[in-house]
């Protein structure tokens, strides 16, 4: 038999080798227990320590790639930007070059107009003029016929008076 101390209240024990196993064995068993324990929450803390480390890795990673995509939507922002003010820019250009076009073709149109005016206005003028010609002719053709015809009337009243 075994004599065990109690460590409150300093008493002696006598306990039998089957009663000395079974605390023996409580012993070991609390004692593996507060290791258990123990090793669970290091096991535990070091998990927490891993996944907040794994964490900010990843948060970096994801940072990182976030500002990659920011670049990459600020380059392609820029780029349509520029491709809108060059679009914009040859419109313009075209709106030019046809209100050019316009322009040109009114005064062409114009020009032919007042070329066409005055081509009307020459033969206008012409033929006022030969009418003023004919009128004239007309007016010196009756006036010699007038004087033609006074004269043969005056040799008829002079043959008539001779007679």
């Amino acid at each position: 038999m075994n004599e065990i101390i109690c460590p409150n209240c300093d008493k002696a024990f006598k306990v039998d080798e089957a009663g000395f196993a079974d605390i023996q064995k409580q012993v070991r068993d609390q004692e593996f227990s507060k290791e258990l324990n123990a090793r669970l929450a290091a096991v535990e803390k070091d998990n927490n320590r891993a996944l907040e480390l794994k964490e900010s890795h990843l948060k970096i990673d994801f940072q990182g790639q976030l500002a990659l995509k920011n670049d990459e939507i600020n380059a392609l922002k820029l780029k349509n930007r520029t491709e809108l003010v060059e679009e914009v820019s040859k419109k313009e250009d075209r709106i030019r070059a046809l209100q050019s076009q316009l322009e040109s073709a009114e005064v062409k149109k114009e020009l032919e107009l007042s070329n066409a005016v005055r081509g009307v206005e020459k033969q206008r003028d012409q033929l006022i003029n030969d009418l003023k010609n004919k009128d004239t002719e007309r007016e010196l053709l009756e006036k010699s016929l007038n004087v033609d015809f006074k004269n043969k009337l005056e040799h008829k009243e002079e043959a008539m008076k001779l007679k």
